[in-house]
């Protein structure tokens, strides 16, 4: 029974520790990658553009250059975004 308690009090705690500023929220990985998509639209419409072009043959390292666009704009997004 102790431990029952203990699962529905923890979450209360956090939630007003959360109101009063002590904490701040933890920003989901998911909620980063959106963001970092939206800032790379171009990047990434350059890169489906390579692949779509003959996407019968896609193989390793095909379209890696702008793969490595694209990558290197969504580590800069997220890096801004912390």
């Amino acid at each position: 029974m102790e431990q029952s308690k203990s699962v529905l009090i923890l979450p209360l705690l956090f939630l007003a520790r959360l109101e009063e500023g002590r904490m701040q929220p933890r920003s989901r990985p998911i909620q980063k990658f959106a963001a970092a998509v939206s800032r790379c639209s171009a990047e990434a419409v350059v890169y489906g553009k390579c692949i779509v072009a003959d996407y019968n043959s896609v193989h390793k390292d095909k379209c890696l250059k702008e793969f490595l666009k694209l990558k290197d704009c969504y580590l800069a997004a997220t890096k801004n975004n912390r």
